[in-house]
């Protein structure tokens, strides 16, 4: 039986992804990519992505909206202003 969160196995490993995405059609997209092996990684605003403190279920855990957690999983998160120049070097 495979471990389903071994990113080793899945035919996108070695494929970084920027999401730029969010509320849900972009972010259950790039979590797909996610679940197939993709090192996604999720550029948020500053003080984070809308849907992390209000989503379709209100419902929380650990602080924020189980919506934002179902549709953000196998995901790292960074905060960037895409207005600072510096932040620009960040995500290059």
């Amino acid at each position: 039986m495979s471990d389903h969160t071994d990113k080793t196995q899945g035919p996108l490993f070695g494929i970084r992804v920027l999401d730029f995405t969010a509320l849900l059609q972009g972010p259950l997209a790039t979590q797909v990519l996610a679940d197939l092996g993709a090192d996604v990684v999720k550029l948020e605003k500053q003080n984070g992505e809308w849907m992390r403190q209000y989503g379709i279920f209100m419902s929380r855990t650990h602080g924020e909206t189980d919506a934002f957690l179902a549709f953000n999983s196998n995901k790292r998160s960074v905060e960037v202003d895409l207005r600072n120049p510096e932040d620009h070097e960040r995500i290059l």
